[in-house]
């Protein structure tokens, strides 16, 4: 689960999803970028492998991973690096879905920009938190 918290900077968001692949079960990935309080860039990113049609409380298997990223970097090599990693993912697995969004911004752009996509599911936390799910 990825959470949506005021005072994060949030720099890009990356979702692929593929069907009826050889390589890999079906399924999709998801990434966030954030910059936190000490500069630092933060990748969160999970591979998810479907099992049933939900969205929420679903039987799929999720495999959630958090990496730093070089502090040196700025936010545009940050971004570009991302993309060049998208590029290569879709040409090797060609998924169904494939989206980057830049969003250079806080919570409430990052959930404005992420809500309007088809395939992103967004709910509210307790304490006014929102939360992005995907499902298939």
């Amino acid at each position: 689960m990825i959470e949506f918290k005021p005072d994060v900077h949030y720099v890009c968001f990356g979702f692929l999803e593929w069907g009826g692949q050889a390589i890999a079960p079906d399924g999709n990935l998801m990434l966030l970028v954030e910059q936190g309080e000490e500069k630092e860039w933060k990748m969160t990113y999970r591979f998810r492998y479907f099992k049933d049609g939900k969205v929420f409380d679903s039987a799929d298997t999720k495999n959630w991973y958090t990496c730093k990223i070089p502090k040196k970097l700025t936010e545009p090599e940050v971004v570009h690096s991302i993309a060049t990693f998208m590029a290569k993912v879709t040409e090797a697995i060609k998924p169904d879905v494939a989206n980057l969004l830049v969003i250079d911004g806080d919570n409430e752009k990052a959930l404005a920009m992420i809500s309007q996509r088809p395939w992103a599911h967004v709910k509210e936390l307790e304490g006014g938190e929102y939360v992005e799910d995907d499902a298939k």
